[in-house]
């Protein structure tokens, strides 16, 4: 099992960020054409789009190909006893790359035009295709029945979108048509978003690498104390940066620029009368909850107090992540992702800072107060830019229906 979490790694994390990097772009430049007079346009760019992802996931699965496994051994990964296994193992699970990453664009297609329970459901395959194969083949394949149905379960989710995008009419079939304008800037835009996604997820590493520092115990009790937070921020993350990035792109590419002012404000509400109240039950039922879900066996009274208070330290994030997910894609939406960029590594800059100042007298716990104060940082910032992106745009229509009705006035 420690061969497959390692093997998993790499080909997994890289597959995440490349589908995320290609839903940011694809949908705001998808939108703006269907949105506009050139419905038409708008599926060659998804055709055209389609190629050059294959062509770059191609590519990136034969660099992890050759220089996977001594990456792992760079970045100070404990290689288990059977290196020989590990290496079965991540050959198998490379096909995730192409696979998982062709399911992003195809989602995020599904996604622009408001359909999201086809790729939603879909991804229940990848775990369902996993168990099932080790259930079956677990005696005679080992830990490679996990892998195989990894992979197997990663190409059914793709094929029961597909299905799903056909039986709408869409073509799924890649067709090149030419370098346009709209798939220039999907290819500058999806280096920043795929750059700062790289970036930002430094500080997962960092955190576990300076808690290492603090003496025994302290890594386990910020992978304890995250649990069950970060359980609930994937579930809030996902849902919020899903449905926002297509809704606001759809509202910049009709220029509704006042309905997309009036959904922030409302959104923003709405996460202070749901989060301020969440974060306070989590702090003062923090020792219960990590009592009911931990402490048994060698994880003592001790430890619970101990991971309760970085859980508490954690749980201050909530409001700030979520508002700050939304802010992101609305900066996604319109096509400005070198702020996010920008925004990532002043993140990871700061995560350090904060590091060392708070886990000298907070220990592990000053580690996770200063993720809290790092997405605190980071929300502020996100907001702060896209409300200055929205101003500009308001502003631009303004002056364009003045100039329009100027010009009607003198015809």
């Amino acid at each position: 099992m420690d061969a497959f979490v390692i093997a998993l790694m790499i080909p997994a994390s890289l597959a995440q960020m490349m589908a995320g990097a290609a839903k940011a772009t694809f949908i705001p430049a998808y939108l703006r054409l269907r949105e506009g007079a050139t419905p038409r346009d708008a599926e060659a760019l998804f055709g055209s789009a389609s190629v050059l992802l294959l062509l770059l996931l191609a590519l990136a699965t034969l660099l992890v190909g050759f220089l996977g496994l001594p990456l792992l051994d760079l970045l100070g990964v404990e290689v288990p006893r059977r290196p020989d296994l590990l290496a079965s193992l991540f050959t198998i699970l490379l096909a995730l790359i192409v696979l998982a990453g062709v399911h992003g664009l195809w989602a995020a297609h599904a996604e622009a035009s408001g359909r999201f329970f086809a790729p939603a459901m879909s991804r229940a395959a990848v775990p369902l295709g996993g168990l099932l194969f080790l259930a079956l083949l677990a005696d005679s394949w080992g830990i490679e029945a996990l892998a195989v149905g990894t992979v197997v379960g990663t190409f059914v989710q793709l094929g029961a979108l597909g299905w799903s995008l056909r039986h709408r009419g869409v073509q799924l079939r890649p067709r090149w048509r030419g370098m346009t304008p709209a798939l220039r800037t999907i290819v500058s835009q999806y280096w920043r978003v795929f750059g700062g996604s790289a970036i930002l997820a430094t500080t997962l590493v960092v955190d576990k690498g300076m808690a290492t520092s603090l003496g025994e115990g302290a890594v386990s009790s910020l992978s304890y104390g995250q649990r069950a937070i970060g359980f609930a921020l994937s579930i809030g993350g996902v849902a919020i940066g899903t449905v926002a990035l297509p809704f606001a792109s759809k509202l910049i590419a009709r220029g509704e620029f006042d309905r997309l002012a009036k959904t922030i404000k409302v959104f923003l509400a709405l996460t202070a009368l749901a989060g301020i109240p969440t974060v306070a039950l989590l702090i003062v039922g923090s020792e219960p909850l990590v009592r009911l879900l931990f402490e048994r066996g060698a994880f003592t009274s001790d430890d619970t107090v101990h991971v309760a208070l970085v859980q508490s330290m954690y749980a201050l994030q909530i409001p700030f992540y979520l508002a700050g997910i939304f802010f992101a894609r609305v900066i996604s939406a319109f096509q400005h992702n070198q702020y996010l960029l920008y925004i990532n590594v002043f993140s990871v800059g700061a995560n350090v800072g904060f590091n060392l100042l708070f886990m000298g007298t907070m220990g592990a716990a000053g580690l996770a107060l200063s993720t809290s104060v790092v997405y605190l940082l980071a929300s502020v910032i996100n907001g702060i830019v896209a409300a200055r992106l929205l101003s500009q745009a308001r502003q631009r229509s303004q002056m364009t229906s003045r100039d329009s009705r100027s010009r009607q006035r003198r015809g």
